[in-house]
């Protein structure tokens, strides 16, 4: 089977899956983590694509920081975390027809990065769900990368943490743009094809340290992991 046609194939799944699901999402509330897990296993099933994780989930970590490429990283995540993930994303995804209630439904925080207030409510929000025992997730660069060089973070994740003296976990996912777009890098970096295996880092949790350069320092340890797993793909 060619790329082209993984790539559709992968689309379609994520496509129906996604649309199934979003009335279940209301109607089992109370376990909506579980199905949103159902949901993802069945993407991946049926896109072809096994999950590996190297390392482990630190259960008493609050706020998992991930790079981004594409939305597999999300997938892959609630495929395997226990936890009721709250993720932090942009509010024109909220704004989507339809599909928007992928995030309406169980209760993610949504920021829209034209509003002056958007970090005051993204603590009043991330306040709400950690009371509800949510570990929050956020993708401090803020967009998708673009190439193999994450983007520099934003000052979200420092102010979570620091705030409210959250216990940090980082998460490298490793490549997923792979999985539904090899023109995905600007640059024109081909990736490798060895493998329908994509590996999840699961790096030590910390706790901050206020007035250190915690941010900046735990996105090189991010992007060392990904040039290693790169240089060694599976």
């Amino acid at each position: 089977m060619s790329v082209k046609t993984k790539i559709i194939i992968r689309y379609i799944a994520i496509a129906f899956w996604l649309a199934f699901f979003i009335p279940f999402l209301y109607i089992f509330r109370p376990i909506n983590h579980k199905v949103r897990r159902l949901m993802c296993r069945l993407i991946l099933f049926n896109s072809g694509i096994k999950v590996k994780i190297e390392g482990s989930f630190d259960k008493s970590a609050k706020l998992l920081i991930l790079n981004h490429q594409s939305m597999l990283d999300i997938i892959s995540v609630e495929t395997l975390h226990d936890a009721n993930l709250c993720w932090v994303s942009k509010k024109e995804i909220t704004d989507y027809f339809y599909y928007g209630h992928i995030n309406k439904a169980p209760h993610m925080i949504s920021i829209d990065r034209e509003d002056k207030t958007g970090l005051v409510k993204l603590l009043t929000e991330a306040k709400d769900r950690l009371s509800k025992n949510r570990p929050i997730v956020i993708f401090p660069e803020g967009t998708r990368g673009k190439n193999s060089q994450m983007l520099p973070f934003k000052v979200g994740a420092k102010m979570l943490a620091e705030k409210l003296e959250l216990r940090v976990q980082p998460i490298v996912v490793v490549d997923s743009a792979r999985f539904l777009d090899q023109k995905h890098f600007a640059r024109g970096e081909k990736l490798h094809e060895s493998s329908e295996m994509l590996t999840i880092v699961a790096m030590p949790s910390f706790v901050p340290q206020k007035g250190s350069d915690w941010l900046n320092e735990t996105r090189a340890n991010m992007q060392s992991i990904l040039d290693e797993k790169r240089a060694n793909p599976v």
